[in-house]
């Protein structure tokens, strides 16, 4: 116990020592306080871990009334801690208050898992219960005509254009997608309720779509009923793209542009008249407390090609229950590389298409053969293998496959057969034949550098963009570039991939500092919808890391897999955006003739439990298979009843396909749903901190095999 002036019983011991009482010496004072603070931690440690023994002594040197004054003071310790720490089984609450905490409790899973309010990018820590209540509510308010909000939403508009930067104009006025405005505004205007859009990589369909929407609208005194909300498969093309727009439209973000990703976001001010980027995710958490989208006027589903199961359930969803209640809606459905055909067969006579054509600056494509000869790279050096990765491989399926390469030459050159192959053509094609001999189908690391350091060393100023399979290639790369001289002095490298935090990810949109060049070292996140102005060169390895999962063991996989031809030109068109671009593809010509021409959608190929989840969620009372029967895709019914089989196991689904108490808070929970039952159980059996170690571990796992 520490000594308190205003104590009496430190007050007895201030004047004992005064008067010179026995043990007032500097040595007993010593001794005594050691004995209290002994005595203290002891009192501290036995009530924070459990009651005091009832034989616990009070401190030596008390005497008398001192004596009980300290177990009275122990006693009234011991109670408020287990007012603290001990919480009642039974809370009695007030009618008003109960319904105020249900309404506050909406609003925390909205805002925790996807959802939010309608401004600001404060979490609901910094909110009243009024305000987040309001703002959730205000979020998902039906837009209604408003002719003084026309009036004023017309004459900023006119503002706006003014004060616009001639650059950042003459910028937007310089790609098809505006050139083509008025005829791509007239085509949404006149379709029943879809319009299926395609245009190239880096036509502006991203940025300026919504633009021209809303301006479109608030022309012609229709602002108040107008609201864009346009969805990014990423969430760093959402926030990108939201700042972009606001720059282009000369305000600060979160004044008429917003965006809102899982845990960040900064919406609008005002609900009429403003544009949303999200995330596929968010749209479908908002569907929960906005059924019929009564706050959107114009829905633009962006990259809609990738086919990601989250798009999948949301095109469903549209064409099975918000279309026909919303006639008024308008769906914008875009992408480079989409099928129009497939997706006007999927909605049917509501649904019209549009092209948008051209390309900023043309891009030139090197194939590896190409490459090899152009580098001048060499498998094995006068020291040994110049490849470890190709020293180790098997020398029998070598010539294995050195036999067949012949018969591959006579698919693809008409020269082989005659004879009439000029010598300078049968070294790069044996090349590219021996890296494809030596199981090499993945371009080594080794080859990736040489071509950056081959571009760094002879090509004019420009940024390189490099597609690679995963965060392993990309710290290899790393390590490789720091080793060259010449790239370690000259070369500003940046990674890019889905666990990067996104202020880390938005490095790559800034400048290189001067007289260095900018080499960026990414995943598939950059492979749709960012644009990084400054890119001039690309190098793609031809390979993704793709997600699967097999059914029959019930496990997922992770593996490096060729992309598909739909990819190869999304990743063509990022290079040519300030000036003609170069692309260097690192497969083969034949590598390139066995690809596919897209890749199958994530509901063939990944599980289907969190997916049932999402479904269930939207629809209690439908059976699960009716729904799924209704997708572009329908997957396998074997594969729907694994799933429904695994969800019965964990005890979110009963055998009548409902959705039991810890079903729904699985389906609420952001997490793979073992992981998120095993997150509930942690909560009940008091162990939530290691468990929610461990689960994040896993979910970060399970995250990255299964995007991006």
């Amino acid at each position: 116990m520490s000594l308190d002036p205003n104590n009496p019983t430190s007050r007895r011991q201030r004047d004992a020592k005064k008067k010179g009482v026995p043990g007032g010496s500097k040595a007993d004072r010593k001794q005594r306080k050691q004995q209290q603070q002994a005595a203290g931690s002891c009192w501290v440690d036995a009530w924070t871990e459990q009651p005091a023994a009832s034989g616990s002594r009070h401190p030596s040197h008390l005497r008398g009334r001192d004596i009980g004054l300290f177990y009275a003071n122990r006693q009234r310790e011991k109670r408020q801690f287990e007012d603290i720490f001990h919480a009642p089984e039974l809370i009695q609450l007030s009618d008003s208050t109960a319904v105020r905490l249900q309404q506050l409790l909406g609003v925390a899973t909205d805002a925790g898992v996807a959802s939010g309010g309608v401004s600001g990018d404060t979490g609901l820590s910094a909110m009243s219960v009024d305000e987040a209540v309001a703002c959730r509510s205000a979020n998902y308010k039906a837009l209604k005509p408003n002719a003084q909000l026309d009036a004023k939403l017309m004459k900023e508009l006119q503002l706006r254009e003014k004060r616009i930067s001639p650059a950042i104009a003459e910028c937007r006025q310089r790609l098809p997608v505006w050139q083509a405005r008025e005829r791509l505004v007239a085509a949404v205007n006149r379709c029943d309720q879809v319009l299926v859009m395609s245009g190239p990589t880096g036509s502006g369909k991203s940025t300026q779509m919504s633009q021209l929407l809303i301006d479109s609208a608030i022309a012609t005194g229709h602002g108040s009923t107008a609201r864009v909300v346009v969805t990014q498969p990423r969430r760093l093309a959402a926030t990108a793209l939201a700042e972009r727009v606001a720059e282009e439209r000369g305000e600060w973000l979160g004044v008429s542009v917003g965006y809102q990703v899982r845990l960040e976001r900064k919406m609008p001010q005002r609900l009429a008249g403003s544009i949303v980027y999200c995330t596929v995710g968010i749209l479908l958490r908002w569907l929960e407390s906005d059924p019929s989208l009564a706050s959107v006027s114009h829905l633009i589903v962006d990259e809609v090609h990738e086919r990601s199961a989250e798009t999948d359930l949301l095109l469903a969803e549209l064409k099975r229950t918000i279309l026909p209640s919303r006639p008024d809606l308008k769906l914008v459905l875009m992408s480079a590389t989409l099928d129009a055909e497939q997706f006007c067969r999927y909605f049917g006579p509501s649904s019209e298409s549009a092209s948008v054509e051209g390309r900023l600056y043309p891009v030139k494509v090197r194939s590896l053969e190409q490459c090899l000869s152009e580098s001048n790279f060499e498998f094995f050096s006068k020291s040994g293998s110049n490849l470890t990765s190709l020293a180790n491989k098997n020398r029998q399926a070598m010539q294995n496959r050195l036999r067949s390469i012949g018969s591959l030459r006579a698919k693809l050159d008409p020269d082989w057969l005659s004879g009439n192959a000029s010598s300078d053509w049968l070294p790069m094609r044996l090349h590219a034949d021996l890296l494809v001999a030596m199981g090499c189908e993945e371009p080594p690391v080794e080859l990736v550098a040489h071509m950056i350091s081959y571009v760094h060393r002879t090509q004019p100023a420009g940024a390189v963009l490099v597609f690679v399979p995963g965060m392993k290639q990309i710290k290899d790369l790393i390590t490789l570039l720091n080793s060259d001289s010449a790239c370690s002095n000259g070369c500003h490298v940046l990674p890019l991939h889905s666990r990067l935090p996104s202020r880390d990810q938005r490095q790559v949109f800034l400048p290189a500092p001067a007289g260095k060049r900018k080499v960026v070292l990414a995943t598939n996140i950059a492979e749709t919808s960012l644009t990084i102005d400054d890119v001039v060169y690309v190098i793609d390895t031809g390979f993704a890391k793709l997600s699967g999962y097999h059914h029959l063991a019930m496990s997922d996989s992770l593996s490096a897999s060729p992309i598909s031809l739909d990819n190869a030109r999304q990743r063509e068109g990022r290079a040519g955006r300030v000036q003609p671009g170069v692309c260097y593809r690192l497969y083969s010509k034949f590598a390139e003739s066995r690809m596919p021409h897209r890749l199958p959608p994530e509901v063939l190929r990944l599980s289907l439990e969190d997916f049932l989840l999402q479904v269930k969620l939207l629809h209690p009372d439908l059976p699960a298979a009716e729904f799924l029967a209704q997708m572009p895709d329908p997957p396998p019914q074997e594969h729907v009843r694994q799933a429904q089989h695994l969800l019965q196991e964990l005890g979110a689904l009963t055998p009548d396909e409902e959705l039991t108490p810890m079903g729904r808070h699985i389906a609420r929970l952001p997490l793979p749903c073992q992981l998120a039952k095993m997150v509930l159980l942690a909560v009940c059996f008091s162990c939530l901190d290691p468990v929610l170690t461990i689960a994040a571990s896993l979910s970060r796992i399970a995250r990255h095999s299964r995007h991006r």
